[in-house]
C-alpha cells in the first residue's frame, strides 16, 4: 500500500515537475528525466525526509517554488497516511471481546463504545440498549461475525 501510494504521489509529483517545465523552457526535456529517476529509487522513509536542497544536490536541477511546495504537501499527505495505517494496525478490534462486552454490558452500548460507534453507543446508553432488542440484534451480529467497526474493519475472529 505504501509503495503504491508514494508511486502515485511521484508520478503526480512528477505530472507538475513536467508541466512546471515545460511551460517555462521547453528545451529541458533531461531535467524532470533525472529527478523522476531520484525519486523512483527512493524508499517511502527516504522521500519523506528528502528536501528540494537534497534534490538539487543528487540532480543538479532546482526546483521551482511550485514544485517545492507540491513535493511538500505530498510528504505532508504520506506522513499523514502512514500514521493513520499504523493507527489501525494497533487498533485491530476482537469479537471475542465486543462479544463479551455486548453479553454483560449490552444494555449500556458498551461493546459500541469498544469497536468506535461512540453516538450509537450514548443512544444505546440511554435507551437501555433500544429497550433490549438493539442489544439483541447486535448480540447476534457479533455472534455470527456480522458486526463491523466504526471504519468498516471486521472484528478479528475469535
Amino acid at each position: 500500500m505504501k509503495k503504491t501510494l508514494l508511486s502515485l504521489l511521484c508520478a503526480l509529483f512528477m505530472s507538475a515537475s513536467v508541466f512546471a517545465v515545460t511551460a517555462t523552457d521547453p528545451n529541458k526535456d533531461k531535467q524532470p528525466t533525472s529527478v523522476q529517476t531520484l525519486l523512483q529509487t527512493l524508499t517511502v522513509e527516504e522521500f519523506i525526509k528528502l528536501t528540494p536542497s537534497d534534490v538539487r544536490k543528487k540532480t543538479g536541477t532546482k526546483l521551482s517554488m511550485k514544485e517545492a511546495f507540491a513535493m511538500k504537501m505530498m510528504q505532508k499527505k504520506l506522513k499523514k497516511e502512514i500514521k493513520g495505517t499504523e493507527k489501525t494496525k494497533g487498533g485491530e478490534k476482537k469479537q471475542l471481546i465486543a462479544f463479551i462486552l455486548c453479553w454483560l454490558l449490552g444494555g449500556l452500548g458498551v461493546h459500541r463504545f469498544y469497536t468506535g460507534h461512540i453516538a450509537v453507543g450514548v443512544v444505546q446508553l440511554l435507551t437501555g440498549g433500544g429497550c433490549g432488542i438493539w442489544w439483541l440484534i447486535d448480540f447476534i451480529r457479533i455472534l455470527i461475525g456480522n458486526f463491523k467497526t466504526k471504519s468498516g474493519e471486521e472484528l478479528t475472529p475469535w
